[in-house]
């Protein structure tokens, strides 16, 4: 039997999980690698040049392991600054993640929208041109955090959530009482939402684009043949680019919430 088609989905740490649950939902038959460059995280801090640079050396490390039919890049920053290279080094289909500004804008009664995402997201001109496209009607209130990164990130860790640090990250998205859809631009924010839904002051909506790059998955494999091709296996497997103090109980967590019960350490 051919073998499962091979999914490998990358982030700069573990937000790319809320989009390989989503693309694993989709399509549970195939082989999945998640990889998390946690030597490096956080992206949204560095030099475009120097996150550039770092992405293509692991990338280039991945594959060489693990020759995926599909590479999904589950980090809206590494999405904007290096698809187009990617997709020029390597012959399988990529994809990408952006903002999901699009649905947020359509979803609005008030037409007031919040962008919750990491500080460079929110300055892109990649952004501004979704907004210019899809929500040229709305108030898009932008609010950018690297330290709801890090509280994710220690989330996964065992380590407990700092809810009034939390609070006062998110506070300024509820500036506009009329504000009643926020999107989360932000891979690792979804692991989050129990939190954000937690702080709302009123019924806000909380979306992402974790359901939509699930599709776009699918829609290029069906291109490539490969969506209806192998077994269900059983779990995932995990590569990270460090060892650290809270593997231990990050290893736990992938398993129990996750299915991912092998974790490797990719050197680069």
């Amino acid at each position: 039997m051919k073998p499962a088609p091979r999914i490998v989905v990358f982030d700069s740490g573990v937000g790319g999980l809320t989009v390989l649950q989503e693309i694993r939902a989709l399509l549970p038959h195939c082989s999945y690698v998640y990889v998390s460059d946690n030597f490096a995280v956080p992206y949204g801090t560095k030099p475009d040049a120097e996150v550039s640079r770092r992405v293509e050396s692991v990338i280039r490390a991945v594959v060489h392991e693990h020759l995926p039919d599909v590479l999904v890049i589950a980090c809206n920053t590494v999405s904007t600054l290096t698809l187009d290279v990617l997709r020029s080094l390597y012959p399988f289909p990529i994809v990408g993640v952006v903002p999901a500004i699009k649905p947020a804008a359509a979803m609005s009664k008030s037409k007031v929208i919040g962008l919750l995402a990491t500080p460079p997201t929110i300055i892109r001109p990649y952004t501004d041109k979704l907004i210019s496209e899809f929500a040229a009607d709305c108030r898009v209130i932008r609010v950018g955090s690297t330290i709801l990164v890090e509280i994710a990130e220690a989330l996964l860790r065992g380590q407990d959530v700092d809810l009034a640090q939390l609070h006062r990250e998110i506070e300024p998205i509820f500036n506009d009482p009329t504000l009643d859809v926020v999107v989360l631009g932000c891979t690792h924010f979804p692991l989050l939402r129990r939190s954000f839904v937690e702080a709302q002051p009123r019924p806000i909506a909380w979306i992402d684009s974790g359901a939509a790059i699930a599709q776009r998955v699918r829609t290029v494999m069906q291109g490539d043949h490969l969506a209806s091709v192998g077994e269900t296996p059983k779990s995932a497997v995990a590569l990270f680019t460090k060892d650290d103090s809270g593997m231990k109980t990050l290893q736990h967590n992938l398993s129990l919430q996750f299915n991912i019960n092998e974790v490797r350490i990719l050197k680069v």
